[in-house]
């Protein structure tokens, strides 16, 4: 009689609450992620304009400073971003999601408070904005590899394209709400509210009952090791190596328009809050957009020639 051993924790589940031949909308666990993704990601969508916001008219930041504040919030996947899957491979994803998403609310309901009391400054801000960047390295990190462990293989892409769609709603909606409710509330209600949406997260992960074994440390190998083989494979490849320069350059251009486009909407142009999200969320419909047509695109004149036809494209407009 032969003995057939347990499939590792870290495999995804053969049927999961929601069975093989089952919609994600019968996977309880999955429906919990999803609610509170999508709590989460409205929050974010709501508070992206209120920090900007916040720093030029309230704090009255210059342009050094803004500057400065859109680098400490990029500054977690420059310095983290390779050892953070090193690291979220030897613990539980799901904890390191619950914990982040925790330390996200309380940081950002750290600057009402000080407002409220009188003691909000620039530097509590740039603060904030580099602890939250790079907490949500680790949950990025964890959120991508968690779904395949949650809810059987063959649900995976329905689950990510379920948790897509109300990404790419938030993001197309929830800058106009945004702008909206800075209009009507001002920019430290409006941060309240997108620290409420990680609470209602860090709620939804608390009550998936799921969980995962990470690997025992007898068979992990040394971390260093992990980032180096990464690090060589990207070097030796030529495509990557070309891609991950156009990326570089581009993200360069676009962080540099990125931390000085609220000042100028505000000081030069004199726009609303209001104005300003909608400006945005048109960009996040272009956005939507442009990913609709990608494949067809690429289809018709190839991957490279669409790359540089995009890029010819962004830099005329």
């Amino acid at each position: 009689m032969t003995h057939t051993p347990p499939p590792h924790p870290e495999v995804a589940p053969s049927g999961g609450q929601g069975g093989q031949g089952r919609s994600l909308w019968h996977h309880a666990d999955f429906r919990r992620l999803w609610a509170g993704d999508t709590a989460s990601q409205l929050g974010v969508a709501l508070g992206a304009l209120a920090i900007p916001y916040l720093a030029v008219t309230v704090l009255h930041a210059n342009e050094f400073q803004m500057g400065l504040l859109a680098t400490l919030g990029g500054l977690g996947f420059l310095i983290i971003g390779l050892p953070a899957g090193a690291i979220v491979d030897r613990y539980a994803k799901r904890s390191i999601m619950l914990l982040v998403d925790l330390l996200r609310a309380l940081l950002l309901l750290s600057l009402p408070v000080a407002g409220w009391l009188g003691l909000l400054g620039i530097v509590q801000v740039m603060v904030v904005a580099t602890a939250i960047g790079m907490s949500t390295v680790f949950f990025d990190v964890s959120y991508q590899s968690y779904l395949p462990l949650l809810v059987h293989r063959d649900h995976v892409v329905e689950g990510n394209a379920k948790l897509q769609a109300s990404q790419s709603v938030s993001m197309a909606a929830g800058p106009a709400i945004g702008g909206l409710v800075l209009t009507w509330l001002g920019a430290l209600p409006v941060i309240g509210v997108n620290a409420v949406g990680y609470l209602l997260s860090a709620v939804g992960l608390s009550r998936i009952r799921h969980r995962e074994t990470p690997a025992p440390r007898a068979h992990r190998r040394p971390m260093r090791v992990e980032i180096a083989e990464g690090l060589r494979f990207i070097v030796r490849h030529p495509l990557l190596r070309r891609l991950i320069a156009c990326t570089g350059l581009g993200n360069l251009a676009g962080a540099a328009i990125g931390a000085l486009i609220v000042l100028y909407q505000v000081r030069d142009l004199h726009l609303s809050a209001l104005t300003i999200g909608i400006v945005d969320s048109a960009a996040a419909v272009g956005g939507l957009f442009g990913a609709l047509i990608t494949t067809r695109l690429a289809r018709r004149i190839g991957e490279g020639a669409a790359i540089t036809v995009t890029a010819a494209a962004m830099l005329v407009c």
